[in-house]
């Protein structure tokens, strides 16, 4: 496989897997130092408001640098910011440790879906995309299991600085043996497009019928799979499952997630986008049904496997979507409006999704959730069978 290909792979790996190392070590940090939850809660929440925060900025930096060039640039900035993690005596220190850390991670994704999508084959887009995904899934199980089980030994303060080690490592690896990685040419030539303009062309982005259908369909697809997993234990333990029982179930929609971005991927490049992400999103409809009756044990297993696949691994078929109808030149500024606004609709779904338990109970929500999952396909199925402009095309958008 190309070597730039395999060079995001692992720097996906890496990312995904300090950056959920980070939140895995708040229990330690917090004992530690003395802090309380609410502490633990502003630090926790740092990635998410950052990566809010940097979505559409990383992709003009992407535009203004190249791609790789800020990817690497995140391992140092990430890198050091552990370091400055490893060291804080106190929480203001801390907390713009991880802010910085969180800074490098916001970075990455919209950046690298753009990379990703430009590299990979017309026609092998979708498995490329979807190994990616997989790929950054086994970072977040691997690093922080092994981050867990080193903080009992040699404490969280030298974990940290083992992963700023590591990650600057790669830093001088990737600046001393990937030369030259991007060949597109609006990234090899000097580029003189400015921050009004840059902003202007989003606006024209979000005018196009074809990008909105799109987004609209990731909103909703966010709204609907966003609180599955946050409150499935707390579904588990009412129907009677242990607590030493839920490993088994987070384990398999773990592997159910795994499965369904490799397997819708390669799915992608064989019968077309929307297809599958109407199929897929029914499909998400029916296992929520199912969820809502399962009682058995073995039966709910099951259920949390086809969960996984349904819910997490519809990310691969939502950022082939939006490859698919951008031109190369403009995925960066695609990947950072769809990122936003996953992230912020993800976020409101969450709370709104935890009230609604408070007051209805917790079948309420996934009954809620398989409704929306149904709504997420009607932008798609307009733009399949409606109107004849408001058809998935390729995008002759020009700046």
């Amino acid at each position: 496989m190309d070597v730039k290909i395999n060079t995001l792979f692992l720097l996906h790996i890496l990312n995904d897997g300090i950056r959920t190392t980070v939140i895995s070590l708040l229990p330690f940090i917090v004992a530690d130092l003395s802090l309380t939850l609410a502490h633990a809660g502003i630090l926790g929440s740092s990635q998410a408001l950052i990566g809010t925060l940097l979505a559409i900025p990383s992709g003009y930096i992407a535009y203004k640098f190249g791609g790789f060039r800020v990817l690497v640039f995140c391992l140092l900035l990430y890198s050091l910011g552990l370091l400055g993690i490893s060291a804080a005596p106190v929480f203001p220190w801390l907390l713009l440790a991880f802010f910085a850390t969180a800074s490098g991670f916001g970075f990455f994704h919209p950046v690298s879906f753009a990379l990703v999508s430009r590299l990979s084959q017309k026609n092998a887009r979708g498995k490329t995309m979807g190994n990616f995904l997989v790929l950054g899934d086994i970072g977040r199980i691997v690093i922080p299991a092994a981050a867990l089980s080193l903080a009992t030994v040699i404490g969280w303060r030298y974990v940290y600085v083992l992963g700023a080690v590591v990650g600057l490592m790669a830093f001088i690896a990737s600046k001393l043996f990937v030369k030259n990685p991007e060949q597109e040419k609006h990234i090899e030539q000097k580029q003189t497009m400015g921050k009004r303009q840059w902003l202007q062309d989003i606006g024209k982005l979000l005018r196009q019928s074809r990008f909105r259908i799109v987004l609209f369909s990731a909103i909703g697809d966010s709204i609907a799979s966003s609180s599955n997993y946050v409150y499935l234990t707390f579904l588990l333990l009412s129907r009677g499952i242990t607590a030493s029982q839920l490993a088994f179930f987070i384990t398999a929609y773990t592997l159910g997630s795994l499965s369904g971005k490799a397997a819708l991927g390669r799915l992608v490049d064989r019968y077309g986008n929307r297809k599958v992400f109407v199929l897929s999103e029914w499909g998400m409809g029916i296992v929520l049904v199912l969820l809502i009756y399962a009682q058995q044990f073995t039966f709910l297993l099951v259920v949390s496997y086809l969960l996984g696949i349904f819910t997490r691994g519809t990310g691969t078929v939502i950022q082939t979507l939006v490859s698919e109808v951008m031109q190369d030149a403009h995925l960066e500024k695609a990947f950072g409006i769809s990122e936003t606004c996953i992230q912020i609709s993800a976020s409101i779904s969450i709370f709104i999704m935890g009230l609604i338990a408070d007051h209805f109970g917790l079948v309420m929500v996934y009954k809620l959730a398989a409704i929306l999952a149904f709504i997420a396909t009607i932008p798609l199925l307009y733009a399949k069978f409606g109107y004849k402009s408001a058809k998935l095309a390729p995008s002759t958008y020009e700046a």
